[in-house]
Protein backbone atom coordinates (compact mmCIF):
# COMPACT_ATOMS: atom_id res chain seq x y z
CA UNK A 1 0.00 0.00 0.00
CA UNK A 2 0.98 3.36 -0.61
CA UNK A 3 1.95 5.13 1.81
CA UNK A 4 0.01 9.25 1.77
CA UNK A 5 3.08 11.00 3.32
CA UNK A 6 5.89 9.71 0.92
CA UNK A 7 3.69 10.00 -2.13
CA UNK A 8 5.33 12.30 -3.86
CA UNK A 9 8.40 10.80 -3.79
CA UNK A 10 7.08 7.39 -4.71
CA UNK A 11 5.65 9.36 -8.04
CA UNK A 12 9.36 10.75 -8.85
CA UNK A 13 10.91 7.43 -8.25
CA UNK A 14 8.40 5.53 -10.84
CA UNK A 15 8.36 7.81 -13.67
CA UNK A 16 12.01 8.54 -13.22
CA UNK A 17 12.45 4.98 -13.92
CA UNK A 18 9.87 4.73 -16.70
CA UNK A 19 11.35 7.67 -18.24
CA UNK A 20 14.76 5.97 -18.18
CA UNK A 21 13.70 2.49 -19.44
CA UNK A 22 11.39 3.85 -23.03
CA UNK A 23 13.87 3.28 -25.21
CA UNK A 24 11.69 2.34 -28.19
CA UNK A 25 9.87 3.43 -30.74
CA UNK A 26 5.82 3.58 -30.87
CA UNK A 27 4.47 6.37 -33.69
CA UNK A 28 5.61 8.83 -36.06
CA UNK A 29 3.13 11.47 -34.18
CA UNK A 30 5.60 11.02 -31.26
CA UNK A 31 8.05 12.72 -32.88
CA UNK A 32 6.52 14.46 -36.45
CA UNK A 33 3.50 16.41 -34.53
CA UNK A 34 5.44 17.71 -31.68
CA UNK A 35 9.15 17.53 -31.72
CA UNK A 36 10.23 18.11 -35.31
CA UNK A 37 7.81 21.15 -35.85
CA UNK A 38 9.49 22.20 -32.25
CA UNK A 39 12.77 22.51 -33.71
CA UNK A 40 11.81 24.19 -36.60
CA UNK A 41 10.51 26.68 -34.52
CA UNK A 42 13.32 26.97 -32.85
CA UNK A 43 16.37 26.72 -35.01
CA UNK A 44 15.03 27.72 -38.00
CA UNK A 45 14.95 24.07 -39.98
CA UNK A 46 13.52 20.96 -40.20
CA UNK A 47 10.55 19.43 -41.48
CA UNK A 48 6.86 19.98 -41.85
CA UNK A 49 4.19 17.62 -42.36
CA UNK A 50 1.21 18.14 -44.43
CA UNK A 51 -0.73 18.76 -41.37
CA UNK A 52 1.46 21.60 -40.76
CA UNK A 53 1.68 23.20 -44.29
CA UNK A 54 -2.43 22.51 -44.37
CA UNK A 55 -3.68 24.12 -40.79
CA UNK A 56 -4.57 20.85 -39.04
CA UNK A 57 -2.47 21.21 -35.79
CA UNK A 58 -2.25 23.73 -33.48
CA UNK A 59 1.41 24.89 -32.30
CA UNK A 60 0.63 24.64 -28.88
CA UNK A 61 1.95 21.60 -27.65
CA UNK A 62 5.04 22.07 -29.90
CA UNK A 63 5.98 25.56 -29.11
CA UNK A 64 6.34 23.90 -24.75
CA UNK A 65 9.11 22.02 -26.58
CA UNK A 66 10.70 24.75 -28.58
CA UNK A 67 11.08 27.07 -25.51
CA UNK A 68 12.67 24.18 -23.85
CA UNK A 69 15.36 24.04 -27.01
CA UNK A 70 15.43 27.62 -27.11
CA UNK A 71 16.56 27.72 -22.94
CA UNK A 72 18.49 24.72 -23.91
CA UNK A 73 20.89 26.41 -26.31
CA UNK A 74 20.69 29.80 -24.15
CA UNK A 75 22.35 27.99 -21.09
CA UNK A 76 24.96 26.84 -23.79
CA UNK A 77 24.24 23.49 -23.43
CA UNK A 78 23.93 23.25 -27.56
CA UNK A 79 24.37 19.59 -28.23
CA UNK A 80 22.31 16.99 -29.67
CA UNK A 81 22.54 14.72 -26.50
CA UNK A 82 20.41 17.35 -24.33
CA UNK A 83 18.45 18.63 -27.16
CA UNK A 84 17.59 14.66 -27.91
CA UNK A 85 16.33 13.85 -24.53
CA UNK A 86 15.51 17.27 -23.15
CA UNK A 87 12.22 16.49 -23.82
CA UNK A 88 12.11 13.54 -21.86
CA UNK A 89 12.23 15.96 -18.48
CA UNK A 90 8.57 18.18 -19.32
CA UNK A 91 6.62 14.73 -20.13
CA UNK A 92 8.04 13.56 -16.49
CA UNK A 93 7.26 16.51 -15.00
CA UNK A 94 3.75 16.57 -16.39
CA UNK A 95 3.30 12.76 -15.80
CA UNK A 96 4.38 13.11 -12.20
CA UNK A 97 1.96 15.85 -11.59
CA UNK A 98 -0.95 13.51 -13.37
CA UNK A 99 -0.30 11.23 -10.88
CA UNK A 100 -0.31 13.37 -7.82
CA UNK A 101 -4.12 14.34 -9.16
CA UNK A 102 -5.38 10.90 -10.18
CA UNK A 103 -4.58 10.09 -6.44
CA UNK A 104 -6.32 13.41 -5.29
CA UNK A 105 -9.07 12.55 -7.78
CA UNK A 106 -9.82 9.36 -6.76
CA UNK A 107 -9.19 10.60 -2.91
CA UNK A 108 -12.34 13.15 -3.51
CA UNK A 109 -14.66 10.06 -4.92
CA UNK A 110 -13.59 7.54 -2.47
CA UNK A 111 -10.82 7.52 0.14
CA UNK A 112 -7.04 7.35 0.70
CA UNK A 113 -7.47 3.32 0.31
CA UNK A 114 -9.37 3.31 -3.42
CA UNK A 115 -6.92 6.14 -4.29
CA UNK A 116 -3.46 4.13 -3.38
CA UNK A 117 -5.01 0.88 -5.21
CA UNK A 118 -5.90 3.40 -8.21
CA UNK A 119 -2.72 4.72 -8.59
CA UNK A 120 -0.93 1.32 -8.15
CA UNK A 121 -3.28 -0.66 -10.32
CA UNK A 122 -2.23 2.05 -12.44
CA UNK A 123 0.90 1.75 -12.82
CA UNK A 124 1.22 -1.57 -13.42
CA UNK A 125 -0.51 -1.61 -16.50
CA UNK A 126 1.98 -2.02 -19.86
CA UNK A 127 0.62 0.40 -22.09
CA UNK A 128 0.48 3.43 -19.35
CA UNK A 129 4.44 2.45 -18.86
CA UNK A 130 5.26 2.14 -22.38
CA UNK A 131 3.37 5.61 -23.61
CA UNK A 132 3.34 8.22 -20.72
CA UNK A 133 6.74 9.03 -21.04
CA UNK A 134 6.65 9.87 -24.62
CA UNK A 135 6.03 12.92 -25.98
CA UNK A 136 2.73 12.12 -27.96
CA UNK A 137 -0.53 14.07 -27.49
CA UNK A 138 -2.12 10.87 -26.70
CA UNK A 139 0.19 11.34 -23.45
CA UNK A 140 -0.48 14.84 -23.05
CA UNK A 141 -4.37 14.09 -23.00
CA UNK A 142 -4.37 11.89 -20.72
CA UNK A 143 -2.29 13.98 -18.23
CA UNK A 144 -4.91 17.12 -19.08
CA UNK A 145 -8.03 14.81 -18.80
CA UNK A 146 -6.73 14.03 -15.25
CA UNK A 147 -5.52 16.78 -14.40
CA UNK A 148 -8.90 18.78 -15.35
CA UNK A 149 -11.19 16.80 -13.56
CA UNK A 150 -9.24 16.86 -10.54
CA UNK A 151 -9.96 20.54 -10.03
CA UNK A 152 -14.00 19.96 -11.25
CA UNK A 153 -15.72 20.98 -8.22
CA UNK A 154 -18.44 18.55 -8.79
CA UNK A 155 -16.79 15.84 -7.00
CA UNK A 156 -17.46 17.41 -3.66
CA UNK A 157 -19.19 14.78 -1.19
CA UNK A 158 -21.02 17.87 0.29
CA UNK A 159 -23.14 20.55 -1.88
CA UNK A 160 -20.61 23.40 -2.21
CA UNK A 161 -21.64 26.86 -2.97
CA UNK A 162 -19.10 28.78 -5.69
CA UNK A 163 -16.71 29.84 -2.92
CA UNK A 164 -13.36 31.64 -4.24
CA UNK A 165 -11.66 28.32 -3.66
CA UNK A 166 -14.33 26.22 -5.61
CA UNK A 167 -14.01 29.30 -8.23
CA UNK A 168 -10.59 28.96 -8.93
CA UNK A 169 -10.89 25.40 -9.35
CA UNK A 170 -13.27 25.94 -11.86
CA UNK A 171 -10.95 28.62 -13.92
CA UNK A 172 -8.48 25.65 -13.55
CA UNK A 173 -10.52 22.80 -14.92
CA UNK A 174 -11.77 25.21 -17.66
CA UNK A 175 -8.54 26.11 -18.99
CA UNK A 176 -7.22 22.56 -18.91
CA UNK A 177 -10.03 21.23 -20.65
CA UNK A 178 -9.77 24.13 -23.24
CA UNK A 179 -6.43 23.21 -24.02
CA UNK A 180 -6.75 19.17 -24.34
CA UNK A 181 -9.40 19.95 -26.69
CA UNK A 182 -7.46 21.95 -28.68
CA UNK A 183 -5.10 19.76 -28.69
CA UNK A 184 -6.96 16.30 -29.02
CA UNK A 185 -10.24 17.57 -29.74
CA UNK A 186 -11.95 14.07 -29.13
CA UNK A 187 -11.13 14.46 -25.45
CA UNK A 188 -14.05 16.59 -25.05
CA UNK A 189 -15.88 12.98 -25.12
CA UNK A 190 -14.60 12.89 -21.58
CA UNK A 191 -14.89 16.09 -20.12
CA UNK A 192 -18.59 17.76 -21.61
CA UNK A 193 -20.34 15.50 -20.23
CA UNK A 194 -18.93 15.49 -16.22
CA UNK A 195 -18.84 19.36 -16.83
CA UNK A 196 -22.48 19.68 -17.89
CA UNK A 197 -23.78 17.22 -15.30
CA UNK A 198 -21.62 19.81 -13.40
CA UNK A 199 -23.39 22.87 -14.32
CA UNK A 200 -26.71 21.11 -13.75
CA UNK A 201 -25.93 20.42 -10.24
CA UNK A 202 -24.67 23.79 -9.20
CA UNK A 203 -25.23 27.12 -10.11
CA UNK A 204 -25.67 26.92 -13.42
CA UNK A 205 -25.69 30.34 -14.79
CA UNK A 206 -22.37 31.45 -12.66
CA UNK A 207 -20.69 28.47 -13.40
CA UNK A 208 -21.13 28.76 -17.23
CA UNK A 209 -20.14 32.26 -17.56
CA UNK A 210 -17.02 31.12 -15.19
CA UNK A 211 -16.42 28.39 -17.72
CA UNK A 212 -16.94 30.34 -20.80
CA UNK A 213 -15.60 33.45 -20.55
CA UNK A 214 -12.05 31.32 -19.44
CA UNK A 215 -12.58 29.19 -22.21
CA UNK A 216 -12.68 32.28 -24.76
CA UNK A 217 -9.73 34.01 -22.74
CA UNK A 218 -7.86 30.27 -23.48
CA UNK A 219 -8.96 29.83 -27.10
CA UNK A 220 -7.55 33.53 -27.75
CA UNK A 221 -4.27 33.06 -26.68
CA UNK A 222 -4.00 29.56 -28.40
CA UNK A 223 -5.07 31.25 -31.59
CA UNK A 224 -2.19 34.34 -31.08
CA UNK A 225 0.37 31.33 -30.91
CA UNK A 226 -1.02 30.12 -33.83
CA UNK A 227 -1.00 33.10 -35.56
CA UNK A 228 2.41 34.24 -34.69
CA UNK A 229 3.65 30.36 -35.91
CA UNK A 230 1.70 30.31 -39.29
CA UNK A 231 1.95 33.37 -40.31
CA UNK A 232 -1.59 33.50 -41.03
CA UNK A 233 -5.00 33.44 -38.93
CA UNK A 234 -5.57 29.87 -39.15
CA UNK A 235 -8.23 27.61 -36.28
CA UNK A 236 -6.37 24.10 -36.75
CA UNK A 237 -9.56 22.56 -34.67
CA UNK A 238 -12.12 23.11 -37.69
CA UNK A 239 -9.69 22.17 -40.10
CA UNK A 240 -8.80 19.02 -38.35
CA UNK A 241 -12.54 18.11 -37.69
CA UNK A 242 -13.55 18.83 -41.53
CA UNK A 243 -10.48 16.76 -42.85
CA UNK A 244 -11.46 13.83 -40.14
CA UNK A 245 -14.91 13.69 -39.78
CA UNK A 246 -16.48 15.67 -43.30
CA UNK A 247 -13.88 14.40 -45.83
CA UNK A 248 -13.47 11.16 -44.01
CA UNK A 249 -9.58 11.70 -44.40
CA UNK A 250 -8.72 9.52 -41.01
CA UNK A 251 -10.21 6.19 -43.47
CA UNK A 252 -6.54 7.36 -45.59
CA UNK A 253 -4.65 5.92 -42.67
CA UNK A 254 -6.36 2.86 -42.08
CA UNK A 255 -9.91 1.26 -41.47
CA UNK A 256 -10.66 -1.19 -38.95
CA UNK A 257 -14.49 -2.88 -38.22
CA UNK A 258 -16.20 -0.86 -35.71
CA UNK A 259 -15.53 -3.63 -32.99
CA UNK A 260 -12.23 -3.17 -33.14
CA UNK A 261 -12.10 -1.53 -30.00
CA UNK A 262 -14.30 -3.57 -27.92
CA UNK A 263 -12.25 -6.89 -29.38
CA UNK A 264 -8.87 -5.81 -30.08
CA UNK A 265 -7.91 -2.70 -28.75
CA UNK A 266 -9.43 -2.41 -25.23
CA UNK A 267 -8.07 -6.07 -24.39
CA UNK A 268 -5.14 -5.56 -25.89
CA UNK A 269 -4.13 -2.78 -23.41
CA UNK A 270 -5.96 -3.34 -20.48
CA UNK A 271 -5.07 -6.48 -20.28
CA UNK A 272 -5.67 -8.08 -17.34
CA UNK A 273 -6.37 -4.90 -15.49
CA UNK A 274 -10.01 -5.83 -16.86
CA UNK A 275 -10.19 -8.48 -14.50
CA UNK A 276 -10.44 -6.13 -11.28
CA UNK A 277 -11.70 -3.49 -13.34
CA UNK A 278 -15.02 -5.83 -14.53
CA UNK A 279 -14.82 -6.95 -10.79
CA UNK A 280 -15.20 -3.05 -9.43
CA UNK A 281 -17.92 -1.79 -11.99
CA UNK A 282 -20.28 -5.00 -11.01
CA UNK A 283 -19.48 -3.99 -7.50
CA UNK A 284 -19.36 0.11 -7.73
CA UNK A 285 -22.87 1.60 -7.17
CA UNK A 286 -21.66 5.03 -7.15
CA UNK A 287 -19.28 7.32 -9.45
CA UNK A 288 -21.12 5.41 -12.45
CA UNK A 289 -21.12 8.26 -14.28
CA UNK A 290 -17.32 8.23 -15.23
CA UNK A 291 -17.95 4.52 -16.29
CA UNK A 292 -20.98 6.17 -18.88
CA UNK A 293 -18.63 8.43 -20.30
CA UNK A 294 -15.51 6.08 -20.73
CA UNK A 295 -18.38 4.09 -22.57
CA UNK A 296 -19.56 7.05 -24.47
CA UNK A 297 -15.85 7.54 -25.49
CA UNK A 298 -15.19 4.33 -26.97
CA UNK A 299 -18.67 4.22 -28.97
CA UNK A 300 -18.04 7.37 -30.60
CA UNK A 301 -14.60 6.04 -31.16
CA UNK A 302 -15.84 3.04 -32.96
CA UNK A 303 -17.73 4.77 -35.95
CA UNK A 304 -14.48 6.58 -36.71
CA UNK A 305 -12.70 4.56 -39.51
CA UNK A 306 -9.36 5.06 -38.50
CA UNK A 307 -8.52 3.45 -34.79
CA UNK A 308 -4.83 2.59 -32.91
CA UNK A 309 -4.59 1.54 -29.57
CA UNK A 310 -3.46 5.38 -27.99
CA UNK A 311 -6.60 6.50 -28.67
CA UNK A 312 -7.84 4.46 -25.83
CA UNK A 313 -4.75 5.44 -23.39
CA UNK A 314 -7.04 8.60 -21.28
CA UNK A 315 -9.64 5.66 -20.24
CA UNK A 316 -6.61 3.46 -18.54
CA UNK A 317 -7.02 6.15 -15.31
CA UNK A 318 -10.66 6.71 -15.34
CA UNK A 319 -11.42 2.87 -15.62
CA UNK A 320 -8.51 1.85 -13.08
CA UNK A 321 -10.92 3.55 -10.41
CA UNK A 322 -13.29 1.12 -10.85
CA UNK A 323 -10.03 -1.55 -10.18
CA UNK A 324 -8.77 0.26 -7.09
CA UNK A 325 -12.46 -0.11 -5.52
CA UNK A 326 -12.15 -3.63 -5.92
CA UNK A 327 -9.18 -4.32 -4.25
CA UNK A 328 -10.26 -2.33 -1.29
CA UNK A 329 -12.85 -4.88 -0.77
CA UNK A 330 -10.89 -8.24 -1.08
CA UNK A 331 -11.13 -8.74 2.75
CA UNK A 332 -8.30 -12.04 1.99
CA UNK A 333 -5.01 -10.67 2.44
CA UNK A 334 -3.80 -13.64 0.41
CA UNK A 335 -6.41 -13.09 -2.91
CA UNK A 336 -5.32 -9.84 -2.74
CA UNK A 337 -2.03 -10.69 -2.48
CA UNK A 338 -2.64 -13.14 -5.75
CA UNK A 339 -4.62 -10.70 -7.57
CA UNK A 340 -1.49 -8.24 -7.74
CA UNK A 341 1.30 -11.14 -8.38
CA UNK A 342 -1.02 -12.23 -11.44
CA UNK A 343 -1.19 -8.49 -12.56
CA UNK A 344 2.46 -7.53 -11.87
CA UNK A 345 3.81 -10.90 -13.99
CA UNK A 346 1.60 -10.26 -16.70
CA UNK A 347 1.96 -6.66 -17.22
CA UNK A 348 5.82 -6.31 -15.69
CA UNK A 349 7.65 -8.49 -18.67
CA UNK A 350 5.59 -7.18 -21.47
CA UNK A 351 5.91 -3.38 -20.29
CA UNK A 352 9.49 -4.21 -20.15
CA UNK A 353 9.82 -5.75 -23.26
CA UNK A 354 7.67 -3.49 -25.84
CA UNK A 355 10.02 -0.34 -24.41
CA UNK A 356 13.47 -1.71 -24.36
CA UNK A 357 13.27 -3.82 -27.48
CA UNK A 358 10.65 -3.93 -29.43
CA UNK A 359 11.13 -1.43 -32.20
CA UNK A 360 14.18 0.14 -31.16
CA UNK A 361 15.97 0.30 -34.19
CA UNK A 362 14.81 3.46 -35.62
CA UNK A 363 16.46 5.56 -32.62
CA UNK A 364 19.45 3.35 -32.85
CA UNK A 365 20.19 4.77 -36.46
CA UNK A 366 19.91 7.94 -35.44
CA UNK A 367 21.76 7.52 -32.58
CA UNK A 368 24.36 6.41 -34.85
CA UNK A 369 23.79 8.91 -38.06
CA UNK A 370 24.21 11.91 -35.30
CA UNK A 371 27.26 10.45 -34.14
CA UNK A 372 28.58 10.38 -37.68
CA UNK A 373 27.19 14.16 -38.24
CA UNK A 374 29.02 15.55 -35.17
CA UNK A 375 32.40 13.99 -35.91
CA UNK A 376 32.88 14.63 -39.78
CA UNK A 377 31.81 18.21 -40.36
CA UNK A 378 33.67 17.60 -43.40
CA UNK A 379 31.99 15.67 -45.03
CA UNK A 380 28.82 16.96 -46.45
CA UNK A 381 26.08 14.14 -45.31
CA UNK A 382 22.85 13.22 -47.64
CA UNK A 383 20.62 10.67 -45.83
CA UNK A 384 18.23 8.74 -47.32
CA UNK A 385 15.91 7.06 -45.48
CA UNK A 386 14.03 4.20 -47.86
CA UNK A 387 11.87 2.80 -45.52
CA UNK A 388 8.11 3.58 -44.40
CA UNK A 389 7.52 7.17 -44.54
CA UNK A 390 8.07 8.62 -40.85
CA UNK A 391 9.86 5.45 -39.66
CA UNK A 392 12.13 7.57 -37.54
CA UNK A 393 12.52 11.29 -35.91
CA UNK A 394 14.11 13.65 -38.17
CA UNK A 395 16.06 16.82 -37.40
CA UNK A 396 14.71 16.89 -33.87
CA UNK A 397 17.48 13.69 -33.48
CA UNK A 398 19.76 14.72 -35.71
CA UNK A 399 20.41 18.34 -34.72
CA UNK A 400 22.33 19.32 -37.57
CA UNK A 401 21.27 21.04 -40.88
CA UNK A 402 22.38 18.29 -43.10
CA UNK A 403 20.52 16.97 -46.48
CA UNK A 404 17.56 14.01 -45.52
CA UNK A 405 14.90 12.83 -47.49
CA UNK A 406 12.18 10.34 -46.68
CA UNK A 407 9.45 8.79 -48.64
CA UNK A 408 6.28 11.14 -48.13
CA UNK A 409 2.85 9.39 -47.72
CA UNK A 410 0.50 12.54 -48.01
CA UNK A 411 -3.34 11.62 -48.42
CA UNK A 412 -4.94 12.44 -51.62
CA UNK A 413 -5.21 16.01 -50.64
CA UNK A 414 -5.79 17.14 -54.66
CA UNK A 415 -7.56 14.47 -55.83
CA UNK A 416 -5.68 12.90 -58.35
CA UNK A 417 -6.72 10.19 -60.33
CA UNK A 418 -4.89 7.02 -59.31
CA UNK A 419 -2.73 8.87 -56.76
CA UNK A 420 0.15 6.58 -55.13
CA UNK A 421 1.79 8.23 -52.41
CA UNK A 422 6.05 7.94 -52.96
CA UNK A 423 6.28 5.57 -50.19
CA UNK A 424 3.96 2.98 -51.82
CA UNK A 425 5.51 4.19 -55.41
CA UNK A 426 8.82 2.91 -53.91
CA UNK A 427 7.98 -0.09 -52.08
CA UNK A 428 5.44 -1.60 -55.26
CA UNK A 429 8.55 -0.79 -57.66
CA UNK A 430 11.91 0.05 -55.67
CA UNK A 431 14.78 -1.41 -58.12
CA UNK A 432 13.04 1.33 -61.03
CA UNK A 433 12.44 4.25 -58.07
CA UNK A 434 16.33 3.64 -57.01
CA UNK A 435 17.34 4.23 -60.53
CA UNK A 436 15.34 6.85 -61.34
CA UNK A 437 16.09 8.66 -58.67
CA UNK A 438 19.53 8.28 -58.23
CA UNK A 439 19.92 9.90 -61.52
CA UNK A 440 22.17 12.99 -60.79
CA UNK A 441 22.22 12.64 -56.83
CA UNK A 442 23.78 10.39 -54.75
CA UNK A 443 23.09 10.06 -50.91
CA UNK A 444 26.18 9.71 -48.68
CA UNK A 445 24.23 7.42 -46.48
CA UNK A 446 20.88 5.34 -47.11
CA UNK A 447 18.82 3.91 -44.51
CA UNK A 448 16.91 0.83 -44.92
CA UNK A 449 15.23 -2.48 -43.41
CA UNK A 450 17.38 -5.52 -44.22
CA UNK A 451 14.73 -7.11 -46.29
CA UNK A 452 14.70 -3.96 -48.76
CA UNK A 453 18.62 -4.12 -48.68
CA UNK A 454 18.66 -7.62 -50.03
CA UNK A 455 16.74 -6.45 -52.95
CA UNK A 456 18.46 -3.64 -53.94
CA UNK A 457 21.96 -5.04 -53.02
CA UNK A 458 23.19 -5.82 -56.56
CA UNK A 459 22.33 -1.88 -57.78
CA UNK A 460 23.40 -0.38 -54.28
CA UNK A 461 27.21 -2.14 -54.91
CA UNK A 462 26.92 -1.16 -58.65
CA UNK A 463 26.47 2.12 -57.44
CA UNK A 464 28.80 2.22 -54.69
CA UNK A 465 27.41 1.40 -51.86
CA UNK A 466 28.33 -0.96 -48.76
CA UNK A 467 26.96 -2.40 -45.95
CA UNK A 468 28.29 0.25 -42.92
CA UNK A 469 26.15 -0.80 -40.29
CA UNK A 470 23.59 -3.36 -39.19
CA UNK A 471 21.10 -2.28 -36.06
CA UNK A 472 18.75 -4.67 -34.64
CA UNK A 473 15.22 -3.42 -34.75
CA UNK A 474 13.12 -5.98 -33.37
CA UNK A 475 11.67 -9.27 -32.99
CA UNK A 476 8.37 -9.15 -34.61
CA UNK A 477 8.22 -6.81 -37.21
CA UNK A 478 4.80 -5.31 -37.39
CA UNK A 479 4.09 -4.92 -41.20
CA UNK A 480 6.08 -6.93 -44.54
CA UNK A 481 7.20 -3.61 -45.16
CA UNK A 482 9.63 -3.73 -41.82
CA UNK A 483 12.43 -6.98 -40.90
CA UNK A 484 14.06 -7.47 -37.24
CA UNK A 485 17.23 -5.41 -38.30
CA UNK A 486 17.82 -1.84 -40.18
CA UNK A 487 20.82 -1.75 -42.53
CA UNK A 488 22.62 1.95 -42.98
CA UNK A 489 24.56 1.46 -46.65
CA UNK A 490 26.81 4.09 -47.43
CA UNK A 491 29.60 5.63 -49.76
CA UNK A 492 32.82 3.06 -49.10
CA UNK A 493 35.19 5.32 -48.55
CA UNK A 494 32.59 6.78 -45.63
CA UNK A 495 32.38 2.70 -44.11
CA UNK A 496 32.41 2.91 -40.37
CA UNK A 497 35.81 1.39 -38.73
Amino acid sequence: MIVYNHLIKWIVAYRTINCFVVQTWFVPDEYWQTLEPAHKLAFGYGYLTWEWTNGLRTYLYPCIFASLYSLVAFAGLDNTICFTYSPKLLTFLLSCFADWRLFKFVQLLYDDKVASWTLLLYWCNWFQFYCVPRTLLNSAELALVIIGLSYLPIWDKQRFQLASSNKNHLVVSSIVFTLVTLIRPTSALIWVPLWINFLYRFDFVKSFLISFLVGLITVFFVSVIDFLCYGYFVIPIINFIHFNMWQGGSAFFGSHPWHWYITVGIPSTFFTLLIPISKGVKMCTSNLIILYVCALYVITHSFIAHKEFRFVLPLIPLMSIYGGFYLTQIRNKRNLAFMMLFISITNIPLALFTSLLHQRGTLTVMDVLRREASENHNIEMNIWFLMPCHSTPFYSHLHRPVEMRFLTCEPNLNNITNYTSESDLFHKHPEIWIQLEMRNIRPTHLVLYENMYHRLEAILIEKGYTKCRKIFHTFFPISKRQSRWIVIACKEMLCYK
